[in-house]
């Protein structure tokens, strides 16, 4: 593709033909990290694309064909995980070159006034970013510090004024986050939330033309009071150890009130699922029936078109953001109600360690002919007259006959000792599965609709509703 136009971080160097490549998943999260990092830009993926080129020294905003690409260098990506500072730096440097795109900035321009005033404003904003991250303020300059050191240009000012203005951006979004700039809330929870049924059309489920959803992201430490929205992350064992969670993509959000889970699973136009929200400490979070402010959950839902949200309204169950922002916390599952998690049957567990103590004989065994056959050459060796008693008294076996005897008894014993051990690692990992499946239903098994329950149910829309559920 050729570039006619674009942005490096500190040279006027931008234009030419180059290969590019589709975007890592590691590059896509800290992208996707860093787009939804300022609450009034969050969502805003689909603005441009995000490609990989070997001809780009680090990163860069470019245009082609009217759209708008965030070109970056694998090389690049491998020194941003060498060590914290350039870890920070290269952050740094990914808002900058995002935030031209984010700020929809003329990068064709040739007016080198325009192009110096953009870089500022793209400076601002990924100091921003580093605020919203949680960064402190040496590492929000760490990208200037590090690769924008090299005086000004036409194109790009002096790295004082960009300096300034990448700590001004960062200072004015930790104003934007201090208590004091927070709505005040004064009414205290209700004993008994509300519960919400399926979303209805003022509520849709993807508020966005093309909403961003990404695999489950590792934890961001939340800014400190939880102003606006940003992403939090769920625990990522429910979707990596879990057999029977079918959600294929997951994002949660947080604000002042409540956490937004948006997921999907495959499409599915007769499957009934069971979807459930579940936190590993039992004192924080919605109860097994969701009871109050989620709604999307229960048994014998459907999903046709495989996507589906979740809303926990955790301010009215009396629970602080902090609270709710730790680590792991939340987990989401959705289960197809044929297919529910469950305990190891006992033909599992007596055939894994069936397999393990076969394969453990049958390594013995190997073990043992490898002996015999080392015996009957340590004979040969020690033995070298082909005349001597040994080889012409009953049974008789010749010198040579001696050695290969030998060789069959250590080769034999090769193999019994080999697939033994093989047989044996495929029993234990048989019987590890065994133990994590047990795990599985330990930690995420969801108990709706399997016990008879009595719930008031209050519905707030449109309508006014009020009525009584009962769980089977």
């Amino acid at each position: 593709m050729y570039f006619g136009n674009g942005c490096n971080y500190h040279t006027d160097h931008h234009g030419g033909l180059l290969t590019v490549f589709q975007a890592s998943a590691d590059v896509k999260k800290i992208v996707a990290e860093i787009v939804n990092a300022v609450p009034e830009f969050a969502g805003r993926m689909d603005q441009f694309s995000i490609r990989e080129s070997e001809h780009v020294a680090n990163a860069r905003a470019a245009v082609h064909g009217g759209n708008r690409y965030i070109l970056y260098s694998e090389d690049f990506l491998e020194n941003f995980k060498q060590n914290s500072l350039t870890r920070e730096a290269a952050y740094s440097l990914f808002a900058h070159e995002i935030g031209h795109h984010i700020l929809e900035h003329d990068l064709g321009t040739d007016n080198d006034v325009l192009r110096r005033e953009q870089e500022l404003e793209a400076d601002h904003y990924s100091g921003r970013v580093m605020a919203r991250l949680g960064k402190s303020p040496q590492e929000a300059l760490a990208g200037i510090q590090t690769l924008g050191n090299s005086g000004g240009s036409l194109s790009h000012p002096n790295p004082d004024a960009r300096k300034a203005k990448i700590d001004a951006g960062y200072r004015e979004e930790r104003t934007r986050m201090l208590p004091s700039n927070q709505p005040s809330v004064t009414q205290s929870p209700p004993q008994s939330g509300l519960i919400l049924g399926q979303p209805t059309p003022s509520t849709p489920i993807n508020p966005t033309p093309n909403p961003v959803v990404t695999a489950p992201q590792s934890f961001v430490p939340p800014p400190p009071t939880g102003f606006g929205k940003y992403n939090i992350g769920l625990d990522e064992r429910s979707f990596k150890h879990n057999r029977w969670n079918l959600i294929e993509t997951a994002k949660a959000e947080i604000d002042d009130e409540k956490v937004r889970i948006v997921f999907r699973v495959p499409d599915s136009q007769l499957r009934f699922l069971r979807i459930c929200i579940l936190s590993s400490v039992e004192s924080i979070g919605p109860g097994q029936n969701m009871t109050g402010t989620t709604y999307g959950t229960g048994s014998n839902l459907r999903l046709p078109d495989g996507k589906g949200e979740l809303v926990w309204n955790y301010l009215l169950e009396g629970f602080s953001q902090e609270a709710v922002t730790q680590k792991d916390l939340l987990r989401v599952v959705v289960y197809d109600e044929r297919e529910l998690p469950h305990d190891p049957k006992f033909g599992g567990w007596a055939g894994s360690s069936l397999t393990i103590a076969t394969g453990l004989g049958a390594f013995v065994y190997g073990l043992t002919e490898i002996q015999e056959g080392n015996s009957l050459y340590e004979r040969y060796e020690q033995i070298r007259d082909p005349e001597d008693i040994v080889y012409t008294t009953a049974p008789i076996e010749s010198r040579q006959q001696r050695y290969d005897n030998a060789n069959r008894h250590y080769k034999n014993g090769q193999y019994w000792a080999i697939g033994g051990g093989l047989v044996a690692l495929a029993g234990g990992v048989w019987l590890y599965d065994k133990f994590r499946m047990k795990e599985t239903v330990k930690r995420d098994f969801c108990l709706l609709g399997h016990q008879l329950e009595w719930e008031p149910l209050v519905a707030a829309n449109q309508y006014s509703e009020a009525g009584l559920r009962i769980w089977f």
